[in-house]
Formats: structure tokens, C-alpha cells, sequence
């Protein structure tokens, strides 16, 4: 089994931290967007081998960030507050987030919204019909905490793959 650094962090280590130790990282989200930038950083370059079974293998295990990879911006709407956090520039058609919303509601409900590339399947699928020039394509994810385990749900497609396009989806998701 594959799998890289950016699907990893996306999809398991942030949102765990979030989920799984929500004081440290509501402390670091406190600090404001250069401390959190930072964190993001840290915890991309954490990710190595070790983290993974056996027989798992990182593909991008060299791929470095840089904090000019990461941005955080925060936004309310209604009365939900809203971070949107930019992930490293995807490289390639493996899944991967290239945007998040942490949308925080009224009573602590936390929700975990992303922006990812299609699967690899669907690009490939693309790329074959479109042309290698094919741009990559994006749907909007959201996981949900069931029982004791995550769940992904896919919400829809998005237009375009701006951090605009993105936040005005994810409005929409949250106003109902």
C-alpha cells in the first residue's frame, strides 16, 4: 500500500489533532496564523516512516514545506467561525487536500471540510479523455466522527480550486 505525506496530513494527523487533542491545537490556532503555520509545518515534517505499518509506503517521503506553503484565514458566517487552512500545492493525482475548513458551531460541534483531488482512478480517467494538459479536478469532503471511527462523506464537486471557490462551498454546506 501507497500513500503520501500530503494525503496524511490532510486526512489522519490534522484532523486527529483537531479531534483527538482539540486544547493544544485550540492553543496554537490562538496564537494567530504565523504560530499556526508553524504547527502546520512542524506537523508536515514530522510524518516519516515509522508512523506506518509495515508494508505501508510514503511516496513523497522527501517532500519538504515550507511555512510560505501554508495559509490560514478565518471568516464567520452566521454564527459558525470558520478557519480555512491552505495545505502545500498538490503534486500529484493521489488525494490529497489542498484546502480545509475547521468550522467551529455553537455548543463545541466541530466540523472537518476539505477540498481534495479527485481520486487517482477519476484523474487518470480524465487525463486519458482530456489530454495529459488535463488540470486536476476537485470535490468537496467532509469527515464525520461515527461511533469510533471517521467517516468520509463527498459533498460535491467544486468549480475551481481557489480558496474563494472553496469557502463560498463550504457556506453554503454549513448555512444548510
Amino acid at each position: 500500500m501507497e500513500t503520501t505525506r500530503a494525503y496524511y496530513m490532510s486526512h489522519v494527523l490534522l484532523r486527529n489533532k483537531i479531534f483527538f487533542e482539540p486544547d493544544e491545537f485550540g492553543k496554537k490556532l490562538s496564537e494567530g496564523p504565523n504560530s499556526m503555520k508553524q504547527y502546520l509545518k512542524d506537523l508536515w515534517q514530522s510524518i516519516d516512516q515509522k508512523l506506518f505499518k509495515e508494508g505501508v509506503i510514503i511516496k513523497d517521503i522527501d517532500r519538504k514545506a515550507e511555512i510560505e506553503d501554508f495559509d490560514i484565514t478565518n471568516a464567520m458566517v452566521g454564527d459558525k467561525n470558520i478557519f480555512f487552512f491552505q495545505m502545500p500545492e498538490p503534486d500529484s493525482y493521489d488525494t490529497q487536500a489542498k484546502c480545509i475548513a475547521l468550522v467551529l458551531e455553537r455548543g463545541g460541534k466541530v466540523r472537518y471540510i476539505t477540498m481534495e483531488i479527485w481520486t487517482q482512478r477519476e484523474s487518470e480517467i480524465i487525463k486519458e479523455i482530456k489530454g495529459s494538459e488535463a488540470m486536476p479536478q476537485y470535490t468537496i469532503g467532509e469527515w464525520i466522527f461515527v461511533g469510533n471511527d471517521f467517516e468520509h462523506k463527498n459533498l460535491g464537486k467544486v468549480k475551481e480550486d481557489s480558496i474563494d471557490s472553496f469557502a463560498s462551498a463550504v457556506a453554503q454546506i454549513v448555512i444548510g
